[in-house]
């Protein structure tokens, strides 16, 4: 194992010391987002009584000195999802996966003032700061020392495995505690091995083992209160796994002792660790948090249970109050003056997975799996701004809005209909019980068509939307995930079935016309002209002609880089979200020759539904909120993808005449746009036709 993470860590390094490393958007730029989502991490700044709570892609920061009413006082974007935070000094650091660690002055709260953000080779997943320097665990477990942070290139000069300041261990490791002591700065690491290692991190760019002990199980998480360190660990159970806690005396960095021990039998994976006031508080991804009285280390014992209805992920102790980021429920503040009988004083609920966009006068209507409808005002597009959320019983996965209603796919409730002629104070108007698993809604005329997984096609007539009620429906074979109505036909996406194809022209009667065995699982399709377009989960873009609906023809199939999953077609761009692969977009012009890919945006947040309009493209981004996007369709003879021809575009023609690369040509040349004659290559007819742009010959 250890020799595979070295050849990625190698690898990673040629990919950041190489010019143009891994560019992430091509002909696609950010323009705003609305980036909230599940809660995941929670700080707390005990003497102002602040509350940091990682949110999706933000922080919210949270005035909590009246522990049953916290109050919003400002939100934090952040460049990546909050995977963990650590507050000192009025610092607030925050681990941000792909884009690295951001790093911000919360000296006013109510103006917070990012500092900076720091790359990493790999995503940074937990963060901890000692002395004023900080320390990261990554996505691939290994443990990175701060001498990464302290060199505006750290990777200038040197050997990669002498200047790199990484501690690699056997396993991956999962979390990590540095303290400043008498024997010096040490690093403690617990690995999903199950192992207990304390690090040397005096010459930081060559960190090394200065004792371990073993555990009976994988390690999760790590908390020390000298001269004690307790972590957490699971051990894998007949019917759930076992959940343990190691006491260390580490007074000694060579020879950590163990001095008590406490195991909970199917008490779940631990998920976070806090120690304060003589108790340990484990939470655990089945929601459970165990209170442990630690004031003898040697014999600890149960003192109390709190249990949640949603999958905790982190959690912090001030005072008598327990402050937990609770992924389903959101901020979760309990008091814990009486461990046996630990009480919630208050939540903060936040959205939760991302999963569709309707856009629409101005506001962009989202649904998550958790909280169900929200209202985003994005009338300024590159400044979305949240106004009203509405509380669905069910787990909203798809919606669409027409007139004054909009209409949400609800999972096991079924079809809600939300009257939204005031965004500022939405109502239910009528909720509408399906015998399947409720994934998407279309509507046309007076009718709304739903796509009802297990149910297959349902069909309401909703000509009074209050009173609306089902007329028609079709079980499918398949699990019916997505629907688009044309004309007197409805497409559905039918998961392993493929493309089925319904006459609807008598709604009370649909009857199958014909199916297409797509090659993956059709998840979404869009219609547009004689062309329907299956987003195919592993089978990518799937593009079929339907001028005939009964003899639907196969054109073209595109390999997206992950797993697509919706389509939205709008002009001459079919724009696809792939879940890992962010939005890629395709030029559709030229049908029936194979699409080209002409943009995307590597986003692998969560990348669910997409939905474009007036230029813009909504991305219902999973945990990562709402994103804006938008599409700058290439020019010919813009070599740099700057939207203009200038003498930047020259001079990178004359370093590729010249055989000399450029860091400047954009990543997707020869399908971007840019190429002059179609040769698919920079030559002299880019160079002239540029030359002629920028001297005025050729008005651009």
């Amino acid at each position: 194992m250890k020799a595979h993470k070295i050849i990625l860590i190698a690898v990673l390094f040629v990919l950041f010391a190489v010019s143009g490393y891994s560019q992430n958007a091509e002909n696609v730029e950010v323009v705003g987002s609305w980036p909230y989502g599940p809660a995941k991490a929670v700080a707390v700044d005990s003497l102002r009584r602040l509350t940091f709570l990682g949110s999706g892609g933000g922080v919210l920061v949270l005035d909590t000195r009246d522990l049953s009413s916290p109050v919003e006082i400002s939100r934090i974007e952040t460049p990546g999802m909050v995977e963990d935070l650590h507050y000192e000094g009025e610092r607030l650091y925050i681990a941000n996966g792909l884009p690295g660690l951001t790093v911000v002055d919360m000296a006013d709260p109510g103006s917070p003032a990012v500092l900076y953000t720091k790359e990493y080779p790999e995503q940074v997943k937990k963060v901890h700061v000692a002395n004023g320097d900080h320390y990261v665990v990554s996505s691939n477990g290994i443990f990175y020392t701060y001498l990464w942070n302290q060199q505006d290139d750290p990777f200038s000069g040197g050997d990669f495995g002498e200047s790199s300041g990484l501690f690699d261990s056997e396993g991956n490791i999962v979390d990590a505690f540095v303290r400043v002591s008498e024997y010096g700065t040490l690093g403690y690491l617990v690995d999903d091995v199950g192992i207990l290692r304390i690090v040397d991190l005096m010459d930081p760019s060559n960190p090394a083992e200065a004792g371990f002990h073993y555990l009976p199980g994988k390690a999760a998480a790590i908390y020390m209160a000298y001269p004690y360190a307790y972590v957490a660990y699971s051990v894998a159970g007949d019917q759930q796994d076992d959940l343990g806690l190691y006491i260390f005396d580490i007074s000694s960095p060579v020879a950590p002792r163990v001095v008590g021990t406490y195991e909970i039998r199917s008490g779940g994976v631990p998920s976070g660790l806090h120690v304060g006031g003589g108790y340990a508080y484990i939470g655990s991804l089945t929601g459970n948090i165990h209170i442990i009285d630690i004031s003898d280390p040697e014999l600890p014992e149960k003192a109390g249970d709190y249990f949640t209805s949603g999958i905790v992920r982190a959690l912090s102790v001030s005072g008598s109050a327990l402050y937990v980021a609770d992924e389903k429920e959101g901020l979760n503040i309990i008091d814990v003056s009486v461990p046996s009988a630990p009480e919630r004083r208050s939540y903060l609920n936040t959205p939760g997975w991302m999963y569709d966009v309707f856009v629409v006068d101005g506001y962009a209507y989202s649904v998550d799996d958790k909280k169900g409808l929200h209202i985003v005002d994005v009338s300024d597009p590159a400044d979305p701004k949240g106004v009203m959320s509405y509380q669905t019983p069910g787990t909203a996965r798809g919606i669409y809005v027409s007139g004054y209603y909009a209409y949400i796919a609800d999972g096991n409730e079924g079809l809600m209909i939300i009257d939204v002629s005031s965004p500022l104070m939405p109502s239910r108007a009528k909720l509408i019980p399906t015998p399947g698993d409720a994934r998407n809604v279309f509507v046309s005329g007076s009718y709304a068509y739903v796509a009802d997984g297990g149910g297959g096609l349902r069909i309401m007539d909703v000509t009074d939307p209050a009173n609306a009620y089902e007329v028609g429906s079709y079980d499918t074979s398949g699990s019916a995930g997505d629907v688009f109505v044309s004309g007197n036909y409805a497409y559905v996406a039918d998961g392993s079935q493929g493309l089925v194809i319904f006459d609807v022209s008598v709604p009370q009667s649909p009857h199958r016309v014909r199916s297409f065995d797509t090659p993956g699982s059709a998840y979404a399709v869009h219609v547009e002209g004689d062309y329907a377009y299956v987003a195919d989960w592993y089978g990518g873009l799937i593009v079929l002609n339907v001028r005939d609906p009964e003899n639907p023809v196969f054109v073209a199939s595109l390999d997206t880089p992950s797993d697509a999953l919706d389509v939205h077609v709008s002009e001459n761009y079919a724009y696809v979200s792939d879940r890992q692969g962010g939005i890629r977009i395709y030029d559709i012009r030229d049908l029936p020759a194979a699409p080209v890919e002409v943009g995307y945006y590597a986003s692998s947040s969560g990348n669910n539904g997409i939905y474009v309009h007036d230029a813009h493209i909504y991305v219902a981004d999973g945990p990562g909120g709402l994103s804006v996007l938008r599409f700058k369709a290439a020019i010919p003879g813009d070599l740099d993808n700057s939207e203009t021809i200038d003498l930047s575009d020259a001079i990178v023609a004359l370093k590729v005449l010249a055989g000399i690369e450029s860091s400047g040509l954009r990543t997707n040349y020869a399908g971007s746009g840019a190429d002059v004659n179609g040769d698919d290559r920079v030559g002299y007819p880019e160079l002239l036709y540029i030359l002629q742009t920028v001297s005025g010959l050729r008005p651009q």
